[in-house]
């Protein structure tokens, strides 16, 4: 089971970085909002990644916390 979600983890963070970097429709508005926070129009990518992979980790956390044995 560790295996089956440190391999589904590595994945989401991947497809993260890959449509970070390759500047992809989905990121405009996180770059967006953080070029308007930041003042000077630039951006943090890897803020954006952990923009993109939050919510399915979290929901990968809900099911590993289902799935587990007690």
């Amino acid at each position: 089971m560790k295996k089956a979600f440190g391999g589904l983890t590595m994945a989401i963070l991947v497809v993260a970085a890959w449509l970070t970097f390759s500047h992809h429709p989905l990121t405009k508005p996180i770059n967006t909002w953080q070029a308007d926070i930041m003042g000077d129009n630039s951006y943090l990518p890897a803020l954006t990644i952990f923009a993109l992979a939050i919510p399915p980790l979290l929901l990968l956390l809900v099911i590993k916390r289902i799935i587990k044995p007690k």
